[in-house]
């Protein structure tokens, strides 16, 4: 099953914790940008940025943010596990995000391999075509 426990896929807000995946790359990250479709946020450019390999590099301009999509990339998954913003405490630290998210993967996913409940879920996922 690739809903929650509780069935269907509870609620999901803002500080949540997020598992995103693109290629053989996993990211860690936290549910935070609620601007408009249309423009990418710090976190968009941020997280982008690692499932590309490319964290760390200077953006300095629109070309070099642009380099940053990954629509011919192939699919990224994504899994928000909702209700988890409360053990973050409000520490949104990279050291703590990465620690409480891979804590929560492995409680959703029975304490088995933290990866392979998510990964059979991509797996039956069907894709959704680009815009």
């Amino acid at each position: 099953m690739c809903s929650s426990d509780l069935g269907g896929f509870g609620k999901v807000e803002v500080g949540d914790v997020a598992i995103v995946w693109h290629k053989d790359r996993v990211v860690y990250a936290i549910v935070g940008d609620a601007g408009p479709a249309t423009k990418l946020g710090e976190a968009s450019i941020a997280l982008n940025a690692m499932l590309l390999g490319k964290f760390g590099e200077p953006f300095l301009n629109m070309k070099a943010t642009w380099s940053l999509d990954i629509d011919s990339g192939g699919p990224v998954s994504l899994l928000v596990l909702g209700g988890t913003h409360r053990n973050l405490h409000g520490d949104y630290s990279a050291r703590n995000v990465d620690a409480v998210a891979r804590q929560e993967l492995a409680r959703w996913n029975g304490r088995g391999d933290p990866l392979s409940r998510f990964e059979a879920c991509r797996a039956a996922a069907p894709v959704n075509p680009a815009r």
